[in-house]
């Protein structure tokens, strides 16, 4: 049934992942050009013996998804009594690394600006709408394809998984916390909030994910370099994973490996990408690591 799934797909790239997941644990690019489906099934075999599940109730198995070509954005929502609304909007950068083909560069906040942020939140609501969903948070991964919106995952009766509210609070006035409090407890308060994201951002907000390039003991950060990190004009926290000398270091190939997190946040579009650039360029000599 799988390699039948994989000969209807459009392309040469399939998606595997665990069919419950965390962190982004698992998930896998395989190739499967024409006839050859070997790589392919080397990956399904590969994820089915590392049987990663959150949930004893939900088995270990791999899923196959078709490949996106796109970027990748998030909408988080809150919904009451079948009322969405649109609470945050993300635009995710990942790249390859360590081997890895997907792992997290940064979260950057998002206005509702144009059309294509409106097709974005149109297409979430939808989702919730044929999911029958109707109370809560939800965190849902799209890609924006050439077609248009299309499905990656929903994350139903859950936020965002990152310290989002820092960002989000200061520029868009609210949080997914304050909104699902409003929908379970107070109906004016929730009346109040508006249906999607402004359509300009009262500052510009980034949660950039750190990456590890080494791996081994930790015998102490850099302090120049994490001090050159905290002074950067639009830091507003710095929060490195790997802080106690003997720790043991991973490198990062996803998620749950990720190295730390900085949140920026500034007025500037620019001095918050110069920022990042910065921290792109430091990050790997953040720390000190012996073998272990």
């Amino acid at each position: 049934a799988a390699e039948a799934f994989i000969r209807k797909l459009p392309g040469t790239r399939v998606i595997l992942k665990p069919r419950r997941g965390t962190g982004s644990v698992g998930v896998t690019l395989a190739y499967a050009g024409g006839d050859d489906l070997s790589h392919a099934r080397r990956a399904f075999d590969a994820l089915r013996a590392l049987r990663v599940t959150p949930d004893e109730e939900v088995e270990a198995a791999p899923l196959l998804q078709e490949f996106l070509d796109g970027d990748e954005w998030v909408v988080d929502t809150v919904s009451r009594e079948g009322e969405h609304k649109a609470v945050a909007l993300w635009r995710y950068s990942k790249g390859p690394l360590n081997g890895a083909p997907f792992v997290y560069r940064y979260d950057e906040l998002m206005a509702a600006a144009g059309e294509p942020e409106a097709a974005l939140v149109h297409y979430a609501f939808r989702t919730l709408d044929a999911l029958e969903w109707r109370w809560g948070p939800c965190h849902i991964e799209l890609k924006q394809t050439a077609r248009g919106p299309a499905l990656i995952e929903v994350n139903a009766g859950r936020c965002n998984g990152v310290s989002f509210s820092r960002l989000t609070s200061p520029c868009v006035g609210y949080s997914a916390y304050d909104a699902t409090f409003a929908a379970y407890f107070n109906q004016s308060e929730w009346e109040l909030l508006p249906r999607t994201p402004p359509t300009q951002l009262r500052a510009c907000g980034r949660l950039v994910k750190l990456a590890s390039s080494v791996a081994g003991r930790l015998q102490a950060l850099r302090p120049q370099v994490a001090a050159e990190i905290a002074a950067l004009p639009s830091v507003i926290s710095f929060e490195p994973k790997y802080t106690k000398q003997g720790q043991r270091v991973k490198r990062t190939v996803d998620l749950l490996s990720a190295a730390g997190f900085v949140s920026l946040l500034h007025v500037d579009a620019d001095v918050i990408e110069r920022d990042y650039q910065t921290i792109a360029r430091l990050q790997h000599s953040l720390m000190r690591v012996v073998d272990a």
